[in-house]
């Protein structure tokens, strides 16, 4: 009983002392062919709230990762928490009033980039109808099947540099595939559980 205490204590020390919260403004470079920054999109955007909890695997580089994340979605703010298969919190990334709000608790064993993880997200679910002017400004085109293969595509004068394929036209049912060929980043996301309020 004892060692647990002493073993709480440190684990709860250890996460203490490694938390540092960083702000950061609501844009990115995350297209390294772009001189300009992409600038998210409002939350309200998305035009649903939604709340799930996500598998993700995938390969950054030599990396490769395994992580669950939780989620929420509302008209005020993107919410993201990364937790190791035990359940522990890696970090928490905020979206919110035009402001990234980035914090890390457990250094992850793969790199994270809370730019590049809001921008995934946003490119794999947000309506295209949204995508379409935000890329265009940039000089990016975004292309959508509505049949299966379900697919989107995002390009570059012509060239391919993410690719995105959905098991169902629902894109919170079954499995999805991200591979950003222009970062040299592939994952794969399933969604374990999923509540939607229009």
């Amino acid at each position: 009983m004892m060692m647990v205490k002493i073993y709480f204590l440190i684990l709860i020390t250890l996460l203490l002392s490694g938390c540092s919260t960083v702000f950061r403004s609501a844009d990115a470079s995350v297209f390294p062919e772009l001189k300009d920054k992409i600038v998210f999109p409002a939350p309200a955007s998305l035009g649903y709230k939604v709340s799930a909890t996500q598998l993700f695997k995938g390969q950054y580089r030599n990396h490769e990762f395994d992580i669950q994340i939780s989620l929420e979605a509302d008209e005020n703010a993107i919410r993201m928490v990364g937790l190791t298969p035990w359940g522990a919190q890696l970090y928490s990334i905020k979206l919110s009033n035009g402001k990234l709000e980035y914090r890390e608790f457990i250094k992850p064993r793969a790199p994270v980039n809370p730019e590049y993880t809001i921008t995934d997200f946003i490119l794999t679910y947000w309506p295209k109808s949204v995508l379409v002017d935000l890329l265009k400004q940039k000089g990016l085109a975004i292309e959508e099947t509505s049949e299966y293969p379900f697919m989107r595509s995002i390009t570059n004068n012509g060239k391919q540099i993410i690719k995105i394929e959905y098991e169902s036209s629902n894109k919170w049912e079954g499995k999805i595939k991200f591979n950003n060929m222009d970062y040299g980043c592939s994952f794969q996301v399933e969604t374990m559980s999923v509540e939607i309020n229009e």
